[in-house]
């Protein structure tokens, strides 16, 4: 780790203290942890304790990762933390690579659910001193060779402050991956929300139910604490038969039950048969008044005019507004596979960049290098097919005025 300034203002925060948590602590700062979550903005569940707690013993505190849980106070008071860890890894198999990152991301290896709209945790009250003050330390105790913050979110002090530090200090920052998060309130009526809907979307949404009950007869049940187990092998296979790979759902269980246990979430979602047929399915966690969409399944080949997916999108929808419980219906991040779904159902929420600050020389200069060349083709190639666009364009022009003048002739 190199740079020519450091980043961080000590002199700022004399009052401010920080502190190291171990993972013996790690399981106590449970009550603290809580009390600053509800004086943040942050996620309520991603950046709960309960989230952060279990995802570490799940998949991480592995032999190659090391916890870098700070805390900083204010006087008695904590008012910010930086949920982070150290992963130990090789790149190409020949450079061992030092990586901070937040807990529930991980950039090689399992990780389980997506962990989104990551941040530091931070007192509504407090200035951004307390971020710095943990950037800082990372920078003076903690030898590393990257810093990768996946999916922070872009309207968090945390990610100003990051940005800011690591221009100041000089590090090479690589262009980041960007994530748009969509979600729906659901605090109206389902109807008014179809009314709000284009003529296609309601169209694939709501009204091809009718459609549906044609074929056979239509049943929804819903996922629950009782099912999941069951419904995350379900959508294993749904998986399977959509993108021909497998997925296993074996730690994704533990790590919902232990969910469960620590009364974070409860499960939720809907199942839609034909017959005796599941053609879809959804699997929510449901945390305060958000309920969170994580996996989606379908059958395909229901039928030519029915989008299968859209339409079970639209009874676990449909099962939201009619939840007293709950006020979002939070689709997240991430599109479908042949079109960006989510844009045509729900709003637009946070938008997230996955930033990584550089602080190894030898990584640096690999990186820059490698960014350069991907720069130079990226152009190479949009060149090649603007160029390929104005070929196709003049033909066709060329051939619709020579149709043109044989009708006249």
């Amino acid at each position: 780790m190199t740079c020519e300034e450091g980043w961080g203002t000590h002199d700022k925060t004399d009052l401010l203290k920080i502190k190291r948590f171990t993972p013996d602590e790690f399981f106590t700062l449970k009550k603290d942890w809580a009390s600053l979550l509800q004086r943040s903005d942050a996620d309520p569940l991603f950046l709960s304790w309960e989230w952060m707690y279990n995802w570490w013993h799940v998949y991480g505190g592995g032999a190659r990762d090391e916890l870098l849980l700070l805390g900083v106070y204010d006087d008695a008071q904590l008012v910010c933390l930086a949920p982070l860890y150290i992963n130990t890894t090789k790149i190409k198999r020949c450079i061992t690579t030092r990586r901070v990152e937040f807990l529930g991301t991980r950039s090689s290896g399992a990780s389980g659910f997506r962990t989104e709209y990551l941040q530091f945790i931070c007192d509504k009250d407090a200035t951004e001193q307390p971020i710095e003050m943990a950037l800082s330390h990372v920078e003076d105790e903690v030898p590393f060779d990257v810093i990768r913050l996946a999916d922070l979110v872009t309207s968090s002090p945390t990610y100003t402050v990051v940005q800011r530090l690591a221009n100041e200090a000089g590090y090479y920052t690589r262009d980041p991956d960007v994530s748009q998060t969509y979600g729906i309130p659901c605090g109206g009526r389902f109807a008014e929300y179809l009314d709000n809907l284009g003529k296609n979307s309601r169209l694939q949404l709501y009204n091809r139910r009718k459609l549906l009950a044609k074929l056979g007869k239509v049943t929804c049940t819903r996922v629950d604490h009782t099912n999941f187990e069951q419904t995350l092998d379900e959508l294993s296979d749904f998986h399977q038969d959509r993108w021909q790979a497998h997925i296993s759902y074996a730690s994704h269980k533990l790590f919902v039950k232990r969910l469960i246990d620590s009364n974070a979430v409860e499960v939720s979602g809907v199942k839609v048969f034909l017959d005796t047929t599941m053609i879809g399915c959804t699997f929510d966690l449901l945390c305060g008044d958000r309920c969170y969409n994580f996996q989606s399944g379908f059958l395909d080949n229901v039928d030519k005019k029915i989008s299968t997916g859209t339409l079970v999108f639209g009874y676990a929808i449909e099962s939201c507004f009619s939840d007293p419980r709950v006020k979002y219906y939070d689709l997240m991040a991430g599109e479908g596979k042949n079109s960006d779904y989510k844009a045509r159902l729900a709003s637009p929420g946070s938008r997230f960049e996955s930033i990584e600050v550089i602080g190894s020389p030898v990584l640096r200069y690999v990186y820059s290098l490698k960014d350069r060349v991907t720069h130079v083709l990226s152009r190479r190639t949009s060149r090649v097919t603007r160029r390929e666009t104005k070929r196709i364009t003049r033909r066709d022009s060329a051939a619709s005025v020579g149709i043109g003048s044989s009708q006249r002739k």
